[in-house]
């Protein structure tokens, strides 16, 4: 796996810590950073989230409206749904504390029907490579590598080789009505776990597609 961040996990951690930066002058737009101190933060702020997340085995936090002092939970199949194990999973890669571990663990497991259930959508590539991927790039977990695999081999069914991409909702959704076939950007973010899955199998990118 890659060493760089997953792009939208790494844009919640910086969200977090841009919340909290302090400006250097009132002339200037720079901001300096304590990184010991922001990271901190994020642990004070994720430690007080667990403890608001219901017991049910199924919600995970996805964000706090503008008008609200309360969290929105999702279940496993939003779009967003690896955002807070893969945030869980940076701090344990911040911090380094064991801690994290099993919290990240029990999170990302919530996604685990993904790897296993017919594909709704594209978005399988950045929740199972925010939670997964992050576990098992940190602790190498053989368990979390199975997941990922499967997880790819779901998401590769939704490839059209007449079109040459992947479809990114093989189910209605409002205002997409094309009737033959879509695809948006954001497909290009799910497309390095086709390419992990395809380097740990040692075959092409396109084999997987098949």
């Amino acid at each position: 796996m890659t060493n760089k961040i997953p792009i939208l996990a790494s844009l919640i951690l910086l969200c977090l810590t841009l919340g909290c930066g302090n400006k250097n002058s009132k002339k200037s737009n720079t901001y300096i950073f304590d990184i010991d101190k922001e990271l901190a933060y994020c642990e004070q702020q994720a430690t007080k989230t667990l403890t608001l997340i219901p017991e049910d085995g199924k919600s995970l936090p996805r964000n706090i409206a503008p008008d609200s002092q309360e969290w929105r939970f999702i279940n496993y199949k939003d779009w967003t749904s690896g955002f807070w194990p893969g945030t869980l999973w940076y701090l344990y890669e911040g911090t380094g504390k064991k801690k994290w571990i099993a919290s990240a663990n029990t999170y990302s497991r919530y996604l685990t029907p993904l790897s296993v259930t017919p594909a709704l959508d594209h978005d399988l590539g950045f929740q199972v490579f925010n939670s997964f991927g992050n576990g098992y790039r940190l602790t190498g977990n053989p368990e979390y590598k199975e997941i990922i695999l499967k997880t790819a081999d779901t998401l590769a069914t939704l490839f059209n080789p007449n079109v040459g991409t992947i479809l990114s909702w093989p189910r209605e959704v409002p205002n997409m009505e094309w009737p033959q076939h879509n695809t948006i950007i954001d497909n290009m973010i799910n497309l390095e776990l086709l390419f992990w899955a395809s380097k740990m199998v040692g075959t092409s990118p396109y084999m997987i597609l098949r």
